[in-house]
């Protein structure tokens, strides 16, 4: 188990679950406030990525869960950011072995959803999706569900197939998404499906 600390207690944490013992930490330097774990991989080690609001920290445990992080400032990896632009959601898609990488998505207060090569640590592309801070993304192998802070859910359907470097994401600038609307302001969304349900 994973734990992140809070605004005072900066702070990342691997537990062994069956006795809730710490078997490492790492103590920081900026509050974490997102956490993601690599999708679908048969690596031995864990990858997964964190967010501040202007930090990102690409993670991997050994074997024996000892934790090693490397970080980089926002700023490094977007000149084209907004003033006052900081990360608020995180998601990572599965690692595509044709092209050697996972893509890292960070939201933004801004409305943007960034796209990095998780492998190289740069970025890809930038896509303004909505008016309103991005406050979840969830990446699934045929779509994407992001909420922004608002009562507006942005949902794509892809085909994972065409994910390349040539056609990267390229459905944000071809296809409108399906717009789902509730009664307020979403904070996080999740998807599954069971049967022929999707919730």
């Amino acid at each position: 188990m994973i734990t992140i600390g809070n605004k005072e207690e900066k702070s990342i944490c691997v537990w062994n679950f069956s006795n809730l013992t710490v078997i490492d930490s790492k103590s920081l330097k900026f509050p974490v406030i997102d956490l993601v774990c690599e999708k679908n991989t048969n690596d031995p080690f864990l990858y997964f990525v964190t967010i501040s609001f202007k930090v990102i920290s690409f993670w991997h445990m050994d074997s024996k869960c000892r934790l090693e992080g490397f970080h980089v400032k926002y700023e490094n990896l977007v000149s084209d950011r907004e003033e006052g632009e900081v990360m608020t959601s995180i998601d990572i898609t599965p690692y595509y072995t044709k092209i050697h990488t996972s893509f890292v998505l960070v939201g933004t207060n801004t409305g943007a959803l960034v796209v990095l090569d998780k492998e190289k640590k740069i970025l890809l592309r930038k896509y303004y999706i909505s008016r309103s801070p991005i406050t979840k993304i969830n990446f699934f192998d045929d779509r994407l569900i992001c909420s922004a802070d608002s009562p507006i859910v942005y949902l794509w359907k892809f085909n994972p197939n065409e994910l390349n470097y040539d056609s990267l994401f390229e459905f944000f600038e071809k296809e409108k998404p399906n717009l789902i609307f509730v009664d307020s302001n979403i904070t996080a969304t999740d998807y599954q499906v069971g049967g022929l349900e999707v919730n």
